[in-house]
């Protein structure tokens, strides 16, 4: 509780005027300057200048710290979830992890060159292109033909051939 009794007010900047006042204003303001009233005026109060339906009341952080409690538990709370969603997760990134090396792959033939195989009926790409080469090069006379007409070919040649 304080008691403040205040006997006159500045008629320049408006405030209470004791043994210490000082004025602080500019000389260039365009204020209305006046006289030093004299009213005298007891005031009771805590300490703060309210008005008329002011009450006194005891301050206390209370209500802080209420909040801080509230926005914690929330923030315990949303961590929670967000852990239970993260071990949810995991969880599922294990399963489709186990899930994928337990699928059976695709059974695939074994590997062998086209030149190598023997197999009539193979439907690789590779064999097929290779055997019907080899079949339109022997129809053509390619294996067979060439040592017959090696020498006839080197004689109608146009270009030298190292033949002295």
């Amino acid at each position: 509780m304080k008691v403040r009794l205040d006997l006159a007010t500045c008629g320049t900047c408006g405030k209470r005027r004791g043994v210490r006042h000082t004025c602080v204003t500019s000389a260039t303001s365009k204020r209305r300057k006046t006289r030093t009233r004299i009213k005298p005026r007891v005031t009771v109060t805590c300490g703060k200048a309210r008005g008329l339906r002011h009450t006194c009341t005891i301050r206390t952080d209370f209500k802080k710290r209420l909040r801080q409690k509230a926005r914690a538990e929330k923030t315990a709370e949303r961590r929670a979830r967000a852990a239970v969603a993260r071990a949810k997760r995991e969880a599922l990134r294990k399963q489709l992890k186990t899930e994928a090396k337990a699928k059976k792959k695709r059974p695939r033939a074994a590997p062998h060159a086209p030149a190598t195989c023997r197999l009539p009926d193979c439907e690789r790409y590779g064999c097929v292109k290779y055997r019907n080469g080899f079949v339109d090069g022997h129809e053509d006379g390619y294996d067979e033909g060439f040592p017959d007409g090696y020498d006839e070919g080197i004689q109608n040649c146009p270009r030298p051939h190292g033949v002295a």
